[in-house]
């Protein structure tokens, strides 16, 4: 077993450009130009020899999963080609995800399959990536409405000169100082009634024809895997359409580690990660307004969240410093920019609001859980645990607050799972034990629309090795008990594999299976994670925790009990209130956005909250060690 900081040096290193010891390479020795036709649309594309399938993929903007970020270990970028000479011969990575040859199933991995001649291809099912997510909806307690942007009607006289016209106009509302030089121009065009955005810091930032009262915000949780949306009334604070979509930027990576190395490839492939997130925000965007009848024209504000490599990308920021020490971020202050500049399709002058920071791992997402949960202000000791590609970890009350991230992978999350997915129909999301059979039972995302069993989400994988723990079938070291009813084993009789649902019962007429590697995952993640929880606990003295808050997708589907079984979080910290919270950073960007003193307060969080970096704790590592050992099953 590695260490902690020493297996990620181990599984972040392996660059998706670094080249394979055992591929051939064509791209010196072919000059022209070779066609990839897509199938079954029949789009035919002009690509450089050499180039891998995955590449083509992503500059086409088409939705495939590369969880692994290219390196050919996640098996999830499948694709299927007849076209066997067209394509490089398989790598040994690939060899060892993918059986190759099969005629009558000839898979290959895009992110190894260089183009080497005509070839044609069609993406896997599995590997697509368009579904909508769940546990993104979410609603606010009532909050004071008294946002930083608001709008006033005035009325043009065009009788009067140009000048004398903006002058007595803009003299009508003693608020209005400045015009953005985005809508100036907007100005010498306008006659009659008109409406004028002012915002606080920006002045005024949209003249909109006509009397138009409605005002309307945006706030975005920009996540590593989900993007969402809320459209927010900024007249009464009321949340009026909300929608959530997968990360495009997920083609590049599932972490962000493989998104900051993808930037290493220069200012284009930056440009274009800005682009795919963007691009989703604006579609996301669209299908709000369609919901509640509104126009790009009534968002007057918009506020966002993420970690820090989602915000310094979406902000087009290099996040290269990020990917070596000290991980420093470009910056750790919020930051006022103009829609058009990000590329927003909302009028050219609005202003965007881009959280704190505390540090280059803990961004404005676990500032805007904080803020949510008001841990500023809390008399009583709580935890905040945000489960994801990260595990982010906040404690403390108005004394203190300390932080820290644990690398606990995608695996949580479902993603380099070899039969993961995210949190979307199809997925097994609840598991519980047959005390009579000893067998599982399962529960399935969409299953009362008639959706069957394809995959494992995060909370599915949590409950299903929980299961497996209490029914015998998983050892504590993370063995599997050979002898034991659904385990599948190797030719030398150790067990690989164990069957959660049969073949007969799956979507995809194939068994879900747990195997070896999958539970090895899981305990990397849940150590980094209770480990972490411990240290902090250390850090801050206390060894009782009021209240713990479980947020993020998993506050929807995370049965916190299976984790403590399992060693995933202490059973020291559920001893008080233990409380399940969708997206707290989602709610604490909609707080920032009807409230503009709320962001005084993010300030606040990411100045005064102590960063704990645990990949420098000696005691840590020795520690994560022993951690990934499941403890004893009680009676």
């Amino acid at each position: 077993m590695v260490s902690y900081s020493t297996r990620n040096r181990i599984y972040y290193s392996r660059s998706a450009f670094r080249p394979q010891a055992e591929r051939v390479v064509y791209r010196f020795i072919m000059k022209k130009n070779l066609s990839l036709t897509l199938q079954p649309s029949g789009q035919c594309i002009g690509v450089a020899p050499g180039t891998t399938v995955l590449h083509v993929l992503q500059k086409l903007g088409i939705p495939i999963r590369s969880d692994c970020g290219g390196i050919g270990v996640c098996g999830k970028c499948k694709v299927h080609s007849h076209d066997i000479d067209a394509l490089s011969k398989p790598s040994q990575e690939e060899l060892e995800v993918v059986d190759f040859p099969k005629p009558e199933e000839p898979y290959r991995l895009a992110c190894q399959a260089e183009i080497v001649g005509e070839a044609s291809i069609y993406i896997v099912d599995a590997a697509e990536d368009q579904s909508e997510p769940r546990g993104k909806n979410i609603s606010t307690a009532e909050i004071r409405v008294n946002p930083a942007v608001k709008r006033s009607i005035l009325k043009y006289d065009p009788v009067e000169s140009k000048q004398n016209r903006d002058k007595s106009s803009l003299q009508n509302d003693n608020d209005v100082q400045t015009i953005s030089p985005l809508i100036q121009h907007d100005l010498t065009r306008k006659r009659g009634e008109q409406t004028f955005v002012k915002h606080d810091i920006k002045g005024i930032t949209a003249i909109i024809d006509g009397a138009r009262p409605e005002s309307f915000g945006m706030a975005v949780d920009l996540g590593t895997t989900t993007v969402a949306v809320y459209l927010c009334n900024l007249r009464d604070g009321k949340i009026l359409a909300s929608s959530a979509g997968i990360n495009p930027q997920r083609s590049y990576g599932e972490d962000v580690i493989s998104r900051i190395h993808a930037c290493a490839g220069g200012k284009e492939v930056l440009l274009k990660l800005q682009e795919m997130v963007v691009s989703c925000i604006n579609q996301l965007l669209k299908r709000c307004l369609e919901k509640c009848g509104g126009t790009a024209a009534d968002i007057d504000e918009v506020v966002i969240v993420g970690n820090t490599t989602m915000q310094t990308i979406f902000a087009g920021l290099s996040p290269e410093t990020l990917g070596r020490s000290p991980y420093l971020p470009a910056t750790k202050h919020s930051q006022n920019v103009s829609a058009a500049d990000i590329g927003l399709q909302i009028n050219p002058g609005t202003n965007v609001y881009i959280f704190p920071v505390i540090s280059g791992f803990l961004g404005g997402d676990a500032v805007g859980a904080t803020l949510a949960d008001d841990l500023l202000t809390a008399e009583k000791t709580s935890l905040i645990i945000d489960i994801g590609t990260n595990g982010e970890l906040v404690l403390g009350n108005r004394n203190g607050l300390l932080a820290t991230s644990c690398a606990t992978g995608p695996a949580l999350e479902g993603a380099n799972i070899s039969c993961g997915m995210r949190a979307a129909n199809g997925a097994v999301s609840r598991v519980k034990l047959n005390r009579e059979t000893l067998r599982p039972e399962y529960t399935t995302l969409g299953e009362e629309d008639g959706h069957k069993p394809v995959g494992l989400c995060g909370s599915g994988l949590i409950d299903a090795i929980a299961v497996m723990r209490m029914s015998g079938v998983l050892l504590a070291s993370g063995r599997l008990r050979e002898e034991t009813e659904g385990v599948i084993c190797d030719e030398m009789g150790i067990g690989q594999e164990y069957i959660l649902v049969p073949a007969a019962e799956s979507g995809t007429g194939k068994p879900i299976t747990i195997s070896l590697k999958d539970i090895r995952a899981f305990q990397l993640a849940k150590s980094a994670l209770f480990v972490g929880i411990e240290k902090l606990m250390e850090q801050l003295g206390v060894t009782f925790v009021n209240r713990t808050v479980i947020t993020g997708a998993f506050g929807n589907h995370f049965n916190w009990t299976n984790g403590v079984v399992l060693g995933l979080i202490p059973s020291s910290v559920t001893g008080g209130e233990v409380i399940s919270a969708i997206n707290l950073a989602g709610v604490g960007a909609m707080q920032a956005l009807f409230d503009k003193n709320r962001r005084v307060q993010a300030e606040q969080i990411a100045s005064n909250t102590i960063s704990i970096d645990l990949a420098m704790d000696h005691d840590f590592n020795n520690r994560f060690v022993a951690g990934t050992i499941f403890p004893p099953l009680k009676n």
